[in-house]
């Protein structure tokens, strides 16, 4: 669903399910980083630890997994940023070269 940014299994079994997520605003003192992947009842978690942002403040994260799903459950990507005194932001990015994604297929 694009606009809850949620995938929806429509028959039960596994997902492939992917996340990249660009982050904007980034600064030295960010010291922690966790992209997870909330699947069911399950959290996948992904903490690469510090992290160093690019000349322009951004970080790229990626994280897929492999995730038992019935028909009608969701899964969503949550990323969480810590450290620092101020926000972040995630990049979007124009729909024909996206920098944030998250997706999921039937792998059974």
């Amino acid at each position: 669903d694009a606009g809850s940014g949620a995938f929806t299994a429509p028959v039960a079994g596994p997902y492939q399910l992917e996340a990249t997520v660009e982050l904007s605003g980034v600064s030295a003192a960010n010291d922690r980083f966790a992209l997870n992947i909330v699947a069911g009842d399950r959290t996948y978690v992904y903490e690469p630890g510090r992290l160093q942002p690019n000349a322009d403040g951004r970080v790229s994260l990626h994280y897929s997994v492999l995730a038992p799903l019935q028909a009608g459950q969701t899964a969503r990507a949550v990323v969480t940023v810590g450290g620092g005194q101020k926000s972040v932001g995630v990049l979007a990015g124009p729909a024909e070269a996206p920098r944030s994604t998250f997706s999921g297929f039937f792998a059974g």
